[in-house]
């Protein structure tokens, strides 16, 4: 199923979370698990909220209005999900951070159900996404590991 933690629907939400939650809302309800169901009226606690992910394929992490970042990318992808990003109309943000990456990115939330339920109708295409996404994350944390190590030497060694 697609997952998302939201406020409960009485409480404001910044950036684009409106716009994504009016969107994500209109999917099919049967396709949503009780947990996600009831997410929209109440917040989660931790733990329900690695459960959530952890049963889920795709992840959207709207983005807030000023910090176009979201740490649910990164929870999304440790936790095995496909997150679904957006890009904004001038600046692709995660495209600048990230460089290449297998997140399904989006220009307007309206596009998520779409994207969805064509790779929820094609196993293959969706699996393959699924791993894309998790080697890539894999890839992206060992060379960022790398980098740091390397960085650190050199400003050791630049003092010597």
């Amino acid at each position: 199923p697609a997952s998302f933690a939201t406020r409960p629907a009485s409480a404001p939400i910044g950036g684009r979370g409106q716009e994504f939650s009016q969107v994500l809302g209109r999917m099919n309800p049967d396709e949503m698990t009780p947990e996600q169901r009831a997410a929209a009226d109440a917040p989660l606690s931790i733990g329900a909220y690695a459960q959530l992910l952890s049963e889920s394929i795709f992840a959207p992490c709207p983005a807030g209005w000023e910090n176009l970042d979201s740490f649910r990318v990164c929870e999304a992808l440790e936790a095995g999900c496909i997150p679904i990003i957006e890009r904004r109309p001038h600046f692709d943000y995660f495209r600048h951070l990230f460089g290449d990456h297998p997140m399904l990115t989006l220009s307007d939330w309206s596009e998520a159900p779409s994207l969805i339920a064509n790779l929820q109708r094609d196993r293959g295409a969706l699996d393959r996404r699924r791993l894309a996404c998790a080697r890539w994350w894999q890839d992206y944390k060992t060379s960022l590991v790398l980098t740091t190590r390397d960085r650190i030497r050199q400003s050791f060694a630049a003092t010597v």
